[in-house]
């Protein structure tokens, strides 16, 4: 898995799938480093209608074909009218330190009505090793800014 996955994804939302089936994307939000670069390190794409996602699946083809083979995944409920699954990719050498993509269609359902709380898929993109790595270049920066603003010739005293 690549580490512009986030980027992908978020260019690719709304495009139709293999089977011409397509999705709108209903809320997308990122979280961006803390330092002067602000890169993006945790993105979520909430995308409509929600559907099946399996690897036979149109939702799954498409993001296997974008991402490769997912390393876990959870199956639909049965009772689910509207889809549901889960698929996860993970880069096995970097870990939880790496990008890691995990799709869900999954819902809850209403305990009174049985009725799926949620409405739409879940994408969700986090990369833990572009935050770790951004905050120690921007440390490193500040102490160049440091460094650069400290005066020139000493005080009199």
């Amino acid at each position: 898995m690549r580490r512009d996955a986030v980027l992908a994804l978020l260019q690719d939302h709304g495009r139709p799938l293999q089977d011409g089936a397509t999705t709108r994307s209903s809320t997308s939000c990122c979280s961006t480093t803390t330092t002067d670069a602000a890169l993006a390190f945790d993105c979520t794409l909430k995308i409509s209608p929600r559907q099946l996602l399996t690897a036979e699946s149109a939702l799954g083809k498409a993001l296997i074909a974008k991402y490769g083979m997912f390393v876990q995944k959870n199956d639909p409920v049965k009772d689910d009218p509207l889809g549901g699954g889960e698929l996860f990719w993970l880069n096995s050498a970097l870990g939880y330190q790496g990008p890691m993509i995990d799709a869900s269609c999954s819902s809850e359902f209403e305990p009174l009505t049985g009725v799926p709380s949620e409405h739409q898929c879940r994408i969700h993109l986090v990369d833990q090793g572009i935050r770790k790595m951004e905050e120690a270049k921007q440390a490193d920066r500040d102490q160049e800014k440091m460094k650069a603003n400290q005066p020139k010739t000493a005080p009199s005293l």
